[in-house]
């Protein structure tokens, strides 16, 4: 049994990494944009979208997608979280603000079914909701604005 690594998402990972997000989005409206921001993080042409696997027993079972916004230091934006593994997905999300040196990550999140794993990821390690926009996708799809900042340390 070998130990879960946690890395930079490279070209060898396209297949996997698109298999779980179709896994994990399949019928729902947020596949195509997630899809299209994994082409953007595989291309490694934008500075603003890049991404990180975790890989365990040879398998792909998290992806966390993100970037530095632009004019704001060290403010990450989150712009996915996808997998279903709670575990692995955590230490996604714990390891990013030290490998980018964040003081701030923020994520723009669906108060969706497809995103309640996420959102339950993103507030067990230490996000707040501070913002949320009423029937922004549909008439009851709400977008939340979650929010981690380097003083509220992560459990």
């Amino acid at each position: 049994m070998s130990v879960p690594t946690v890395r930079s998402l490279t070209a060898r990972d396209a297949d996997d990494a698109r298999a779980l997000v179709h896994a994990s989005l399949e019928g729902t409206r947020y596949l195509a944009r997630t899809l299209e921001l994994l082409e953007t993080a595989l291309g490694g042409m934008d500075p603003e979208c890049a991404g990180m696997v975790r890989v365990a027993e040879r398998s792909l079972d998290a992806l966390l997608m993100h970037g530095p916004i632009a004019g704001a230091t060290g403010v990450e934006k989150l712009h996915a979280l996808v997998g279903t593994d709670v575990e692995a997905l955590s230490e996604l999300v714990r390891v990013l603000p030290g490998t980018h040196s964040a003081r701030m990550i923020i994520c723009e999140l669906p108060r969706a079914p497809a995103h309640a794993t996420a959102a339950e990821v993103l507030a067990t390690n230490g996000f707040t909701r501070e913002g949320s926009v009423a029937r922004f996708f549909t008439e009851d799809t709400a977008l939340d604005l979650l929010v981690w900042r380097r003083d509220d340390r992560l459990p």
